[in-house]
């Protein structure tokens, strides 16, 4: 178990092999930092990994597992150098348990060779979900070598030759990811055999890629309600239309209010309790959008968190806020667990061009003796994301 430790410039000690190598472990590293070496950082095999908060730069691959299970969740990894990946999962699990990694959540980026890839999945069994892969010479995501089973959802993908490949009969299941600025954004294909890439994607967007989708050697690709710049690829609920990014210049790949993406996916049974790429719900307005990003405002509901029976309306001490003003109004629906101890107003507006709006509450005073009471207020709204506030109400008899 490594925690909050530093390594750094050890290109000379390390020029040859791995800074850490386990075999048949428990293997933990977190928030830990590492930078300026020309070795691969972590060769872990046939252990169970947790690999989690590290930052690591201006190295060689980061992380090379062999035959692992575990998480490698919420990395830093950056500046890569030479003939080498970001993250190599390599050969399946086979001990007790659950027989896969998960990759979630991290940021790689900066990796200009043209044989490396953000996250390379060989016949590990993986989850692939929430990263972002920013400018890697050849794919933001690989999956080859008859991957045994890929499930890759809700990553920005952006700036990478091939966005994601997918290789030699590996299967995977694709949704909710967002492909750009890439010169394929899907290319499936042989490259050792014993045949080219199959495979479905569900949800995802791609665009200004030089080449969206190309299915070479036989290779196959189910598709379905996805936009796909320039084309009419067939199936069921695919669009061609612009998704209308937030700044797709500055990387800003979240979707405006007014983009065709919008609840124009098809929810799917992951979706439940899980977030986007940015930790917001997936499914906001009762369908789920394309891509990694789903639309969504977020609200902020400022109540007191105690009240006290005789109080009355609580003037200027309840609000509602979001992030950013809209174009049209935001029309909030308030509700009370309890009424009888505390109320809100039904409704409320946030016009459009403003960022708040009041709700005061009011406190009722009852002549029960009950002791303090608690009261949840509850905000939702079209387009919105629904927030709550417990109050503790104190009694007065």
């Amino acid at each position: 178990i490594l925690v909050n430790c530093t390594f750094h410039t050890l290109s000379a000690m390390f020029a040859s092999g791995p800074v850490i190598t386990t075999y048949y472990s428990d293997f933990t590293v977190t928030d830990c930092v590492f930078t300026n070496f020309g070795s691969k950082v972590m060769l872990p095999s046939f252990s169970k990994i947790n690999l989690s908060g590290n930052v690591m730069d201006n190295i060689a691959e980061a992380v090379n597992t062999d035959s692992c299970t575990g998480s490698i969740v919420s990395n830093r990894i950056s500046n890569i150098n030479g003939y080498a990946d970001a993250i190599d999962l390599d050969y399946a699990w086979g001990g007790p348990g659950e027989d896969y990694v998960v990759v979630d959540g991290n940021i790689l980026s900066n990796a200009v060779d043209p044989d490396a890839d953000g996250v390379d999945l060989g016949t590990a069994r993986s989850i692939v979900r929430n990263n972002t892969i920013i400018g890697f010479g050849d794919k933001g995501i690989s999956i080859g070598e008859q991957t045994g089973y890929a499930e890759v959802r809700n990553n920005h993908v952006q700036g990478c030759t091939i966005g994601i490949a997918i290789k030699d009969g590996s299967d995977p299941v694709l949704a909710n990811n967002t492909l750009i600025n890439c010169t394929y954004g899907i290319r499936s294909f042989l490259k050792y055999g014993p045949s080219g890439g199959r495979g479905s994607m569900t949800n995802s967007i791609i665009w200004n890629c030089g080449t969206n989708i190309s299915l070479e050697n036989g290779s196959t690709l189910s598709v379905g309600y996805c936009d796909v710049q320039g084309t009419n690829w067939p199936g069921t609920g695919n669009i061609t239309n612009d998704p209308k990014f937030v700044n797709m210049a500055s990387g800003d790949l979240r979707l405006q209010r007014s983009s065709p993406c919008v609840n124009a996916g098809v929810n799917l049974p992951w979706m439940t309790g899980s977030p986007d790429r940015l930790g917001l719900p997936r499914i906001v307005g009762g369908t789920v959008d394309m891509g990694a990003y789903e639309y969504g405002i977020p609200l902020r509901l400022t109540i007191p968190l105690t009240a006290t029976e005789g109080d009355g309306l609580l003037t200027g001490q309840g609000w509602i806020t979001i992030p950013e003003p809209q174009p049209s109004n935001i029309v909030i629906t308030l509700t009370s667990s309890d009424d009888t101890e505390l109320k809100i107003p039904s409704n409320i507006t946030i016009t459009a061009g403003q960022t708040n709006a009041s709700c005061d509450p009011t406190v009722v005073d009852d002549a029960l003796l009950d002791g303090t009471q608690m009261a949840t207020i509850t905000a939702t709204g079209l387009w919105c994301i629904t927030t709550s506030v417990i109050v503790a109400v104190r009694d007065d008899e």
